[in-house]
């Protein structure tokens, strides 16, 4: 049996900031711009050429989310964040984060499809974004501990048929992903 969540848990759930903060971040590249060398806080908007007041608010909510950490007026990734979020990490996942990121709009029209059974989407993000599914594609198959990955199979299997690319979702390790699948053959398909 299950044990219920608590409030905390609850609250949690709903903090999608955090889950933006951890995008942009990726996005921006922040992780690398920090690997192997603590920077302070105008290094890094230098090397990332952004405004270094508001990356500033960026890097502090990383260092409460516990991804960065901060000693004086420096920063520095986590053990977490130098392993799987730096982009030249044998473990690095950033190309997967971006993929959620890209779509972070079809989700924001959940509702829309709930309240009205309409597809609110009607391309998947490879149609509409083939850039990303390459850097998703080349990210998960050229990396030299890894095998072709299942985005790249499917990716040249769509290319042989003259049909729009019909992905299924990349992970099903749990079926607490049904829901989402679910939601992606009704809405993305």
């Amino acid at each position: 049996m299950s044990r219920e969540l608590s409030l905390a848990e609850i609250f949690q759930l709903g903090y999608y900031w955090e889950t933006k903060i951890l995008l942009t971040a990726v996005r921006l590249d922040v992780f690398s711009a920090l690997d192997g060398k603590r920077k302070t806080l105008s290094e890094v908007a230098g090397r990332l050429g952004v405004h270094g007041q508001t990356l500033g608010l960026l890097l502090n909510a990383l260092v409460a989310m516990r991804l960065l950490e901060k000693d004086g007026d420096s920063y520095g990734n986590s053990t977490a964040a130098a392993t799987h979020l730096v982009r030249n990490s044998a473990q690095y996942i950033g190309h997967l984060l971006l993929l959620h990121d890209a779509e972070w709009d079809n989700w924001g029209k959940l509702e829309q499809t709930i309240r009205t059974g309409q597809r609110s989407v009607d391309r998947h993000v490879f149609e509409t974004d083939p850039d990303l599914g390459n850097t998703v594609a080349v990210s998960s198959s050229d990396r030299p501990d890894r095998k072709q990955s299942r985005l790249s199979r499917l990716r040249s299997k769509s290319q042989e048929s003259t049909g729009p690319l019909q992905l299924q979702p990349l992970a099903r390790s749990a079926s607490a992903l049904r829901p989402i699948d679910e939601y992606r053959q009704n809405v993305v398909a």
